[in-house]
């Protein structure tokens, strides 16, 4: 199941993907940070830095 999850962002290859997928396997399985204190910081983490990539893309 994980495997499945997780295959979209290995066969696209997002860099910030990657990034956020190692970051928060980190944060919640190696240094143990409850999983809504990791997601809190994540998630707008991640949307602002997909959308500062795109817009400087597109410029």
């Amino acid at each position: 199941m994980i495997a499945r999850m997780t295959l979209p962002l290995l066969k696209h290859r997002d860099p910030v993907a990657l990034v956020v997928l190692v970051a928060v396997f980190i944060a919640i399985g190696i240094a143990r940070f409850p999983l809504p204190v990791v997601l809190v910081v994540a998630v707008p983490a991640s949307v602002a830095i997909t959308w500062w990539i795109r817009r400087r893309a597109a410029a």
